[in-house]
């Protein structure tokens, strides 16, 4: 999926962390499920990050919402009474009351809403777009400047839609403009207008596009990415370089992972590879894991094991370190502080494995 998250502009001597599940125990419950998105965020309002977990892809599984207790994801239970075949799960405070909702979006299935009662509980709300959809993921911003968060449903096959909030939320949903499959995206401001842009990864030759918001809900203007790109299945945004504009960074399953630097015109420049082998990388964040001020890129990925890329040199130079000892499909990666240290740590979403967290702890001399 998508993660934007800022680092400080002074940037430190680098420290050398690693990632470690003690006793396998930090897992997100024991069975083996289909995941394909998870996502942090403070449901129940107690100051720590609990875990949306999508489930299904093509075939209809149990959505769960795990809530952090006891320095893990100790207590869960599962989200609305239907099981689904979800690619996405996202926060979102539909009805403006203070707590975040959940929306759901499903492959050939309705996407879902569901409404928080302020303590992490949730009760099925209605549903939202076309009802049955080639749906891959969801998208939250506020795209059209009232305030309200709106949401794109990407879609593999059919046009994305644009769901606009408002008083009966999601009521009002347009059709985007091209029916590229988009397996992902990203929203920013690119070009520097003050108006969110959605940068798009697209699926079966395909290229990566940009469309350039205006601020009203509309995408007419758009470009797509310079150079050979790869069949990229996520995107994500940040400024890696520290020139105060944002990149883009997309996660490839048939060649290396692409970085993007951003230029003087809001355009993007010849891609960088990260490395130097295909990844199989299903999904991508962002964050300054070694708090040195710059931010560092999380890969999970498909049949090699999740690697972190340690940005050593503003940019210049990425040191790679694996998440895991081995590999297995990871389909999503999320970011955030799980204990009560100041380092970001890492929860991996499994298709067919059990998921499971990761404490950020120093490296061994």
């Amino acid at each position: 999926m998508w993660v934007v998250l800022s680092a400080a502009l002074a940037v430190e001597p680098p420290v050398s962390r690693k990632f470690v599940n003690p006793m396998g125990r930090l897992t997100l419950g024991r069975r083996e499920q289909l995941t394909t998105d998870i996502t942090l965020a403070d449901l129940d309002a107690d100051g720590d990050l609990d875990a949306i977990v999508a489930n299904g892809r093509h075939w209809a599984e149990e959505n769960l919402v795990f809530y952090l207790s006891g320095g893990g994801y100790t207590v869960g239970r599962p989200l609305g009474a239907l099981m689904s075949t979800t690619y996405g799960a996202q926060p979102i405070d539909l009805d403006r009351d203070g707590d975040l909702d959940l929306i759901t979006g499903n492959d050939m299935a309705s996407n879902r809403m569901f409404r928080n009662d302020g303590a992490g509980r949730f009760t099925e709300w209605g549903i939202f777009g076309e009802e049955e959809a080639p749906t891959r993921g969801l998208l939250v911003a506020d795209l059209d400047s009232d305030g309200l968060d709106d949401v794109v449903i990407l879609n593999r096959g059919t046009a994305d839609e644009l769901c606009f909030g408002g008083t009966v939320p999601l009521a009002r949903c347009v059709s985007l403009p091209g029916e590229a499959p988009t397996l992902d995206a990203a929203a920013a401001d690119l070009d520097g207008d003050g108006h969110l842009d959605l940068v798009l990864a697209h699926h079966e030759g395909h290229p990566n596009r940009i469309r350039f918001g205006d601020g009203q809900g509309g995408f007419e203007r758009t470009t797509i990415f310079p150079g050979k790109g790869g069949d990229t299945r996520a995107v994500v945004v940040g400024d890696v370089d520290l020139d105060g504009r944002v990149d883009v960074i997309a996660g490839n399953l048939d060649g290396p992972n692409l970085i993007y630097l951003s230029d003087a015109g809001g355009g993007l420049l010849p891609p960088i590879p990260l490395g130097d082998v295909a990844n199989a990388t299903y999904d991508l964040a962002l964050s300054d894991l070694d708090l040195d001020g710059d931010l560092d890129i999380i890969a999970a990925n498909v049949h090699t094991p999740s690697m972190i890329w340690f940005n050593e040199d503003v940019a210049r130079e990425w040191r790679p370190v694996p998440i895991e000892e081995v590999g297995y499909d990871s389909y999503a990666v999320a970011v955030g502080r799980l204990n009560d240290d100041p380092w970001p740590d890492v929860v991996l979403g499994r298709s067919g494995d059990v998921n499971a967290a990761y404490i950020n702890v120093p490296a061994s001399p």
